[in-house]
């Protein structure tokens, strides 16, 4: 039984257990895709091959692949030589499915501000240091466009600053920041003339070079979800609507987790909605947690148990299909876990102080005793720090790029071997969390850059 001083909010580990029986297959599909490296077009099976592999009926197969399908992960090809193959999942697929699990954190204004300077900070360094002649040129026929289309014009230099940075990590974050900011109904409409005017000081002082200037200036402007370029934002389907207008009504009503909705008529004519748009509506929450669907009598939608695992799964299929590098996942991991490492110390409440004291003792016996599951030892110590830092979108972030890591240990050659790196990885581990509960901030901060940066040099880049 888990330790009930140990916090519990992240499971680093995908559960292929949690769930209906159709997201549990689809699960198992995207972890098998990437742990096989599996290429863009790839073929996985045809309906009775996957449906004798998985050990699985062809109606749980046939939901499962609509989840698939969903997130633009795979496609089920028909006719003769048919079958399931991987498309490339699009990064607003990964946006949308941490989206939906952080609007359940009780996310505010203050938490999206904390994270959004960091991420920020690292975006305008990264495009002032990275920014080539193409990236020169596109800026360039943005500011000239003047007032003609503010809001495209706006958009553009968004999106053309984070595509500078090429750092995928950072521009999926800042996806997701964009659409948890354009949740917030309250705040007053933006005013285009002020923003187009943030934008091109911002594109100014990318050219120039100025990150400082750069950084400042891009936590003044008011994020466009999308960043969509000069493609027009995609207006979102009705069912995302739906899917949303669900998911308030629990927040607003704050309805606990076993809480029935009702059956799905009833959801019908409640939101007035097609059988077909609920469905979708409702796969687009369960993987996310938010309802569960129940069978039988006495079943019908309810409110589930919101986890993190397919956000996670989701960001983490994404980045490992565009191929992303050990350095980048680790340059992006060091800015925001030294950030909410430096929040942690300021903020540990007692019962975290306890819970974070109680996971470095159960990391340190494991590492002691040759233990095989050290690794989940020091995952404890990690989100304990983590969950001290009292901001769920930084430490969401975070934990995200930890599990990634995990699954980096596995597919990339490593410099060390795990009895070599098990009681490097405690003692920095121990000395972090020493600075942290001495409420020292910046020598917290400075003991995880470098953690990481040792990590860092234990990966080699495919």
């Amino acid at each position: 039984m888990d330790d009930p001083t140990t916090p519990d909010s992240f499971h680093l580990r995908p559960s292929k257990g949690a769930g209906s029986a159709p997201l549990r297959l689809a699960r198992s599909i995207i972890l098998d895709i990437v742990e096989a490296k599996r290429n863009v077009g790839d073929f996985l099976g045809s309906q009775r091959e996957l449906a004798e592999r998985y050990r699985t009926s062809w109606p749980t197969l046939a939901q499962a692949v609509r989840w698939l399908e969903d997130d633009g992960i795979c496609a089920m090809r028909t006719g003769r030589g048919g079958g399931l193959v991987v498309t490339a999942a699009p990064s607003d697929s990964a946006a949308r499915a941490m989206h939906l699990y952080l609007v359940g954190q009780a996310v505010d204004r203050g938490h999206l501000a904390e994270a959004g300077e960091a991420v920020d900070e690292l975006i305008a360094a990264r495009a002032c240091a990275r920014l080539s002649r193409a990236d020169v040129d596109a800026l360039d026929k943005l500011l000239g466009a003047g007032d003609r289309d503010p809001a495209t014009t706006i958009a553009g230099i968004d999106s053309a600053v984070v595509a500078a940075a090429r750092q995928p990590v950072l521009a999926l974050f800042a996806q997701v920041l964009g659409l948890l900011e354009a949740d917030d109904l309250e705040r007053a409409p933006a005013n285009l003339d002020e923003e187009l005017a943030l934008r091109r000081g911002l594109a100014l002082a990318v050219i120039a070079g100025e990150p400082i200037g750069a950084a400042q200036l891009m936590a003044k402007r008011r994020r466009w979800p999308d960043l969509p370029g000069e493609a027009p934002p995609r207006a979102p389907r009705r069912s995302e609507a739906l899917a949303r207008t669900i998911e308030a009504r629990i927040r607003a009503e704050a309805l606990p987790p076993g809480t029935r909705l009702g059956l799905e008529r009833e959801l019908m004519e409640r939101f007035a909605a097609s059988r077909l748009t609920l469905r979708a509506a409702l796969r687009l929450l369960e993987r996310a947690g938010r309802v569960m669907t129940l069978p039988g009598r006495g079943g019908g939608i309810f409110v589930g148990d919101l986890r993190p695992d397919t956000a996670v799964d989701a960001a983490t299929l994404y980045l490992t299909t565009i191929r992303l590098r050990a350095s980048e996942q680790m340059e992006a991991r060091a800015a925001l876990e030294a950030r909410a490492v430096q929040l942690a110390a300021r903020r540990a409440t007692p019962v975290q102080a306890a819970a974070l004291r109680h996971a470095i003792e159960r990391e340190r016996q494991a590492v002691l005793d040759l233990q095989p599951d050290w690794g989940a030892r020091g995952a404890e110590v990690e989100r304990a720090i983590l969950q001290a830092c009292n901001n769920p979108v930084l430490s969401f972030f975070t934990h995200m790029l930890i599990e990634l890591a995990f699954r980096q240990v596995d597919q990339t050659e490593v410099a060390i071997g795990p009895e070599e790196m098990a009681p490097k990885v405690a003692a920095a581990h121990q000395r972090i969390a020493a600075e942290v509960l001495s409420r020292r901030p910046e020598h917290a901060a400075r003991e995880t850059l470098l953690h990481v940066q040792a990590l860092m040099s234990w990966f080699t880049d495919a």
